[in-house]
């Protein structure tokens, strides 16, 4: 599955709008920052909400975190270097990474 062509060049011109105000109101001290975090959080919590309904209810909330990172890594890196393709592997990266959780289930240490 390819990422879809028309928001690769706004990843790689602005990165992540989220990301970077909580990035910037976390320099600042700002006490609006809470309220940024809170649409990483929406966010997380639907992943979650995903990895918990395909059953790996134990390690979800790590799944989704790990999600959210790596995105919001390759929406950082993509904007410093304006790479397009870059933006393309790392989807395609984390779907694998997708396709092969799904295929071998939860760890068994999470199954317990």
């Amino acid at each position: 599955m390819r990422h879809p062509p028309q928001l690769v060049p706004d990843i790689q011109n602005f990165g992540c709008p989220v990301g970077t105000l909580t990035n910037e109101l976390a320099k600042l001290g700002h006490p609006a920052r809470p309220q940024a975090v809170a649409v990483f959080d929406l966010f997380r919590t639907w992943l979650r909400t995903q990895f918990e309904a395909l059953g790996f209810a134990t390690e979800a909330d790590n799944l989704a975190t790990h999600a959210l990172a790596f995105s919001q890594g390759v929406a950082t890196v993509s904007n410093a270097f304006h790479d397009g393709e870059f933006v393309q592997r790392e989807v395609d990266r984390l779907h694998a990474w997708l396709d092969e959780r799904l295929a071998h289930g939860p760890t068994p240490r999470a199954a317990h």
